[in-house]
């Protein structure tokens, strides 16, 4: 049971929640029905994901054993024969396709169409994209935008293109401070961080925070967003953004770079994270 709440990474689960936020900003967390639908696709990419990183930790077992950390992990460290791996990854497909199949009944094809595209885009990462310099990264965007858009399409709400444009660089930037904390760890065995500088790194982690930080900004002080929300005080929460973003850059050079673990490790950050959902979560229900 140890090796299979490992290999399905289940801390990464906390990437998913983002299909939540669309129903916090369209005023619809008091919902139940949507809620409910809500959950239903953060299931689906809870399975799917944990089917795609078994796929890549089978597709990376020997690159893994040479690893400092990643030589841990069930399959690489052999605690978990491939055959396991390739059983425990068709049943968390199995079950993505069942809840996959319940949320098309409940609120049409277009969410399953986005979870569909996860699984391919991640697939294809595994394989073949994550060999590719940039690309890599953009990939990993493509993920964190695909679980905003299936999260607003099951609830039928439209995401704002500010919001949107938040993600995509937001995504880039953990993406690219996960590269800089690799390509500082002892031991990398991924040939893909040789084409990358840590120049090149600085100046893409400095560029991405700031497009982040100024697209929120704006999301903030939109007059559609105001309208939608009710208020136009989200743009106290401004600050919070800044401080993550700039104690996350602070903690992912010093770590083996994967932003989940750099998050939940980090008191501080917990602290920033929790102020900035009872400071939305106040000023968009509350006031």
């Amino acid at each position: 049971m140890k090796n299979i709440l490992a290999e399905i990474r289940i801390k990464h689960y906390i990437k998913n929640t983002l299909v939540f936020l669309p129903l916090v900003f369209s005023l619809n967390l008091t919902d139940t029905r949507q809620l409910g639908l809500s959950a239903l696709v953060f299931a689906a990419f809870c399975f799917l994901s944990s089917g795609v990183y078994i796929v890549n930790d089978i597709a990376d077992a020997a690159r893994d054993r040479l690893h400092p950390d990643k030589k841990h992990r069930p399959i690489a460290s052999g605690a978990m024969s491939v055959k396991s791996g390739i059983t425990l990854a068709s049943g968390c497909f199995a079950l993505f396709a069942a809840f996959a199949v319940i949320i098309t009944v409940l609120s049409g094809p277009v969410p399953a169409v986005l979870l569909l595209s996860y699984a391919v885009i991640n697939i294809c990462y595994s394989f073949i994209l994550k060999h590719y310099a940039i690309i890599d990264c953009f990939c990993v965007m493509a993920g964190f935008i695909l679980r905003i858009e299936a999260g607003a399409a099951a609830i039928g709400v439209p995401v704002s293109n500010w919001l949107l444009l938040t993600i995509m660089s937001l995504s880039l930037y953990l993406g690219f401070g996960k590269r800089s904390g690799e390509l500082g760890e002892a031991g990398g065995t991924r040939d893909v961080l040789a084409k990358y500088g840590a120049a090149f790194l600085d100046q893409a982690l400095g560029s991405m925070m700031t497009l982040s930080i100024a697209f929120y900004a704006l999301w903030s002080i939109d007059a559609d967003t105001a309208a939608r929300l009710g208020t136009d005080k989200m743009v106290w929460t401004v600050p919070l953004v800044a401080a993550g973003l700039l104690r996350y850059a602070m903690k992912a050079g010093g770590s083996a770079g994967d932003p989940v673990s750099v998050i939940l490790a980090d008191k501080p950050t917990w602290v920033i994270m929790i102020c900035y959902v009872c400071a939305s979560v106040g000023i968009i229900y509350l006031l």
